[in-house]
């Protein structure tokens, strides 16, 4: 088993949409599973032309986009949320009589120039 690096992303963005990889040996996501393929779903219209990645492994599917920019800082923030989400379970803290929380998704740098981002469901992007 494997985990995601730059070669593995370079394979992805070589890729025409609709192209699977069979990921061997399976390749590893943490908090996700493992993986034996990967499809490039499509590629998304914005500046850096991230992929679309959907996997399928054993244990079920995933799906992540690739992008091409440092995520370092964006995993961060996204660890400081979970934590945040933590007290507030921990503290029992409500607002109107709903718990609060944040949602959060993983975030997962691969090197200095790209990364993971998972996607949620019906979610749509603020413009």
């Amino acid at each position: 088993m494997v985990f995601p690096s730059p070669e593995f992303a370079d394979r992805c963005f070589q890729c025409l949409v609709g192209d699977t990889l069979a990921l061997e040996p399976p390749l590893e996501i943490p908090g996700h599973g493992t993986f034996t393929s990967v499809t490039v779903a499509r590629e998304m219209r914005s500046k850096t032309r991230p992929r679309w990645l959907e996997f399928k492994g054993p244990a079920g599917h995933a799906q992540f986009l690739l992008k091409r920019e440092d995520l370092t800082r964006e995993a961060v923030v996204m660890e400081l949320l979970q934590e945040l989400n933590r007290r507030w379970r921990e503290k029992d803290v409500h607002f109107t009589g709903i718990p609060v929380q944040v949602r959060t998704f993983s975030i997962l740098p691969i090197g200095a120039t790209c990364g993971l981002v998972e996607v949620v469901p019906d979610c749509r992007t603020l413009e």
